[in-house]
């Protein structure tokens, strides 16, 4: 079970490459079901519908019934990461910078943590 390989998702393609790194692709192909997590992918292993499941941790964490066994090791990661910007026209820029500096503040990194996410750098320290 895993998202959407080449139909979408950037995790899909990542997985999709993992799993051709691995030298498993002939294995493994027959036997998939590519479903995204926000399209039931993660329901679907918690229902025990799937036997395993590569999905991000932060879709993997609000599911009940669906256990995270763990991140991959860091050489089979691909990892995502999110920017924030304020566009040029915008409305009320400083209220914005305000929001963006308060989502990147050292307080919220547990938050952060506590929903599947890892600051940047992070995947170096393990």
């Amino acid at each position: 079970m895993s998202s959407r390989g080449a139909a979408g998702g950037s995790a899909g393609r990542a997985i999709a490459a993992m799993i051709d790194r691995m030298g498993v692709a002939a294995a493994v192909k027959p036997k998939l079901m590519l479903v995204h997590a926000i399209g039931g992918g993660v329901d679907l292993v918690a229902a025990g519908k799937a036997e395993v499941g590569f999905f991000n941790i932060s879709e993997i964490l609000p599911v009940r019934g669906a256990a995270l066994v763990g991140p991959l090791p860091v050489d089979l990661q691909t990892y995502i990461v999110f920017d924030a910007a304020i566009a040029a026209d915008a409305v009320a820029p400083a209220a914005a910078a305000s929001f963006i500096k308060t989502l990147a503040a050292p307080a919220e990194r547990k938050a952060w943590q506590k929903a599947g996410l890892e600051p940047l750098g992070a995947a170096q320290a393990r």
